[in-house]
């Protein structure tokens, strides 16, 4: 399949393709009617538009995922029908590996080769969570005296999770494997730029009898929607990868409702060329840094999520600076 033919078919046409939110198992309108441009930066083409997600939006996302999260479809679910409903999405996302790793490499310009082997491999993310949901990991821990000192993994509830643009389908999947096979709910915002595999995956998922209200997407830009999901009360615990500035703003916004959080943060910045030198800055968290929340249960989704602060890009109808996660 020729990517760039692909590229060309979807700007071409006369009307160019809308996507509204994924909100409780089904693509909903936003509360208004906002819209941003998704370009092929290969081209510099608008290949779709998405609904920039409100406050209202977040809201209802997020109470969304908290219903699915104490429901008996979900929640109730005993852990061995879960483990088999992850494998099955496992077997669902593998059919459709070609159209996703396609519309990756339309959405995000890295080449098809690297996409085809990256995003190849994410079923089985699904398929290793599932088993280990299986492994009943919990323990007794031996203590002087008498007393009985035990360990119980249980899911940590509603997580957000904000992703970078880079590795749009990698980065979340490392979320959702232990998210789903754990018996927590998510709400995630894809960065503006590349949010099409994640729209796209969030209907083959559901389509494949993932309940509704499991797996919500918000799009929208980071100071807005990516805001409001960081500091919305109803959520658990939050994800992140991007800038120190990032950290700090989400770090912030979630602690003030005491949410765990991982935050992955620190690495490419610009570089500055001449004809005698090229200079590169990087930044890293230390690791006492990186997180102040509670040892996490084993069932809390470990992932990474964010875009990064230091890029700017343009559309010929909308000019927009990339937020700061």
């Amino acid at each position: 399949m020729d990517v760039h033919a692909d590229a060309a078919k979807l700007t071409t046409n006369e009307t160019i393709p809308g996507h509204g939110l994924f909100i409780d198992g089904c693509e909903v309108a936003a509360s208004n009617a906002d819209l941003l441009d998704v370009l092929n930066p290969s081209t510099g083409e608008v290949i779709a538009r998405i609904a920039h997600g409100a406050e209202a939006d977040v809201d209802r996302a997020v109470q969304s995922a908290r219903r699915a999260f104490q429901s008996s479809a979900w929640g109730g679910m005993a852990e061995r029908t879960r483990a088999r409903l992850v494998n099955k999405l496992a077997d669902a996302f593998e059919a459709h590996l070609d159209e996703l790793y396609h519309l990756e490499t339309i959405n995000n310009g890295r080449p098809v080769n690297e996409t085809r082997a990256q995003v190849g491999r994410l079923p089985d993310f699904f398929r290793y969570n599932a088993g280990l949901a299986l492994a009943r990991r919990d323990a007794v821990i031996p203590v002087e005296g008498p007393y009985l000192n035990y360990t119980l993994r249980t899911p940590v509830g509603v997580v957000g999770n904000s992703t970078p643009f880079n590795h749009p389908l990698m980065i979340m999947c490392k979320s959702l494997g232990p998210v789903f096979a754990s018996g927590c709910t998510t709400v995630v915002k894809p960065s503006e730029y590349t949010p099409l595999t994640t729209l796209r995956l969030a209907q083959i998922l559901t389509e494949a009898g993932l309940p509704p209200g499991v797996f919500n997407v918000v799009t929208g830009l980071g100071p807005t929607t990516g805001k409001a999901l960081a500091q919305h009360p109803g959520i658990d615990k939050f994800v992140l990868t991007g800038g120190t500035e990032a950290g700090r703003i989400v770090g912030a916004l979630a602690g003030r409702n005491f949410a765990h959080q991982t935050l992955e943060l620190g690495g490419k910045r610009r570089s500055s060329c001449s004809t005698i030198s090229m200079s590169t800055r990087r930044s890293t968290t230390p690791r006492s840094a990186r997180s102040s929340a509670p040892a996490r249960p084993a069932s809390v989704p470990r992932a990474t999520s964010c875009t990064s602060a230091s890029t700017t890009s343009s559309s010929k109808s909308s000019p927009r600076k990339r937020a700061p996660f």
